[in-house]
């Protein structure tokens, strides 16, 4: 709705052609953005979309001509390609204007030597990606297994975004009182890593804005992701749920008193 109301405020003498950008999949929580109903707005509206669908590949089934996007974005190291390879994907109605001229490769789209092995190896993965995307899916029986298991325990448990649409692999969940870079010490110290935003962001004291934009700022820092991969096995999660579910058992008593 804010997207339409902002659409239809749109001033175009003054602020030119509309430009949106917006994250398919939201990093910290797993949710999936209404993408195409985005684009189809925006198209109408006569502006330009890029999509940052990095989240989406070999998960979703992103669909570039049907998202109305003009631009996306996606990236290797999301499907266990090599690290600093990505691509552009540019629909044939966008404009491409690019500010660095130089030797012309890439259709004098990107001037530079090409990375030919980066790019082989970005297309293996992500070959691989969509061969594999249903038993990606089948993830989410075991992102349900922790989720399950951590409300059995902590009945005030709140999962960021558990109402809408996720991808399999995300699992954000607060607990009120417990500090969620306590919880990544605790459970690094038994050997499960976990974090308390997305892999991008480490190193902040702030609660990812995301979570603050669902909760709020107090809750957003009680908070902490759990990420699954291709590779990730129940015993991996059983392993997780046990140490959680131990050193929860261990800091309760004083949650309930703060509480």
């Amino acid at each position: 709705q804010w997207l339409r109301d902002r659409l239809a405020g749109w001033n175009r003498a003054a602020d030119g052609r509309p430009f949106v950008c917006l994250q398919a999949v939201t990093s910290e929580t797993g949710v999936i953005q209404p993408v195409d109903e985005a684009g189809a707005m925006i198209r109408a509206a006569d502006g330009l979309l890029l999509v940052d669908a990095v989240q989406t590949l070999g998960k979703t089934g992103f669909h570039f001509g049907r998202s109305g996007a003009h631009y996306a974005s996606i990236s290797g190291h999301k499907v266990g390609g090599p690290q600093g390879t990505g691509a552009l994907i540019v629909s044939c109605d966008s404009p491409c204007d690019l500010p660095r001229r130089g030797g012309g490769q890439e259709k004098g789209r990107r001037s530079g030597t090409e990375n030919v092995p980066g790019a082989w190896g970005f297309a293996a993965a992500i070959e691989a990606a969509l061969r594999d995307e249903a038993q990606y899916s089948a993830l989410s029986v075991l992102r349900d297994k922790a989720e399950n298991a951590i409300r059995a325990s902590a009945l005030h448990a709140i999962v960021i975004g558990g109402d809408a649409p996720r991808t399999p692999n995300c699992l954000a969940i607060a607990i009120p009182g417990w500090d969620g870079g306590m919880q990544v010490i605790a459970l690094d110290l038994a050997g499960v890593c976990i974090s308390a935003g997305s892999a991008c962001s480490s190193g902040k004291s702030t609660a990812p804005r995301p979570w603050t934009a669902i909760v709020g700022e107090d809750l957003a820092r009680c908070a902490i992701r759990v990420s699954l991969g291709w590779n990730t096995t129940e015993a991996d999660i059983d392993h997780f749920i046990n140490a959680w579910t131990r050193e929860y058992a261990r800091v309760a008593p004083r949650l309930k008193e703060i509480a």
